[in-house]
C-alpha cells in the first residue's frame, strides 16, 4: 500500500512527457440524513437508521499519450450510521475504475479494466442494463461499483455504433451469488 501511495505522489507531481496529457482531479463528496421514526416503522424490517453520514474523496486521474489512454480513480470512503441497536462506523480504501483503452483505429477501440459499464441512456431506470437496473438512482450521492470488464467498439459514424462487453469479474458489484463471466 505505501508503495501505491508513493506512485500517486509522483504522478500528481510528474509533468507529463512531450506528446502526453495529463488530468487529474480530487472532489470531496458528502451526504447525510436524519430519520424520526415512529415506533410502527421502527418495529419493522424495513427500519431506516437514526442517522446515517457518508463521505468519500475521490481522485480522478488520466494519463494519453498518442492512441492509449490510462485512467485511474481511486476512493477513500467513511461512514457512520447511528441504529437504535447500536452504531457502525468504518472506512474503505478501493480502486473505483482503473482503466487502459487503445483506439486502434479513428472508429476502433479496445480496453480493459474496471469500469462503470452503463448502457443507454436511460435516466432514472434501465431495465435492459444487466449490471445497474436501478442506474444508481437508489442513492445519487454514491458512485455506481465498476465492474471488470473486456470491451470492443466500433463507432463509424455518429449515427450509430456497436460495443461487445464481457464482464469477466463482479469487481464492486455486492456479492449476491449471481455473478456469472457473461458476453
Amino acid at each position: 500500500m505505501r508503495l501505491g501511495r508513493a506512485v500517486a505522489f509522483l504522478l500528481l507531481l510528474a509533468p507529463a512527457p512531450a506528446g502526453a496529457q495529463w488530468d487529474s482531479r480530487l472532489e470531496l463528496v458528502g451526504f447525510g440524513a436524519a430519520f424520526a421514526q415512529r415506533e410502527a416503522l421502527a418495529s419493522t424490517e424495513a427500519a431506516l437508521p437514526d442517522q446515517l453520514g457518508q463521505a468519500e474523496i475521490r481522485w480522478d486521474a488520466s494519463f494519453q499519450k498518442g492512441r492509449v489512454t490510462l485512467a485511474f480513480k481511486p476512493r477513500l470512503g467513511a461512514e457512520k450510521v447511528e441504529w437504535p441497536e447500536g452504531d457502525h462506523q468504518g472506512t474503505e480504501v478501493f480502486v473505483g475504475q482503473a482503466v487502459a483503452r487503445l483506439q486502434l483505429t479513428n472508429a476502433f477501440s479496445v480496453s480493459a479494466g474496471r469500469e462503470i459499464a452503463t448502457l443507454g441512456p436511460a435516466l432514472l431506470r434501465s431495465p435492459s442494463n444487466p449490471f445497474y437496473p436501478d442506474n444508481g438512482r437508489a442513492n445519487p450521492a454514491r458512485e455506481l461499483p465498476g465492474i471488470d470488464v473486456v470491451r470492443a467498439s466500433l463507432v463509424p459514424s455518429v449515427r450509430w455504433g456497436v460495443t461487445l462487453l464481457g464482464h469477466v469479474r463482479r469487481g464492486r458489484l455486492a456479492d449476491d451469488g449471481t455473478f456469472r463471466r457473461s458476453l
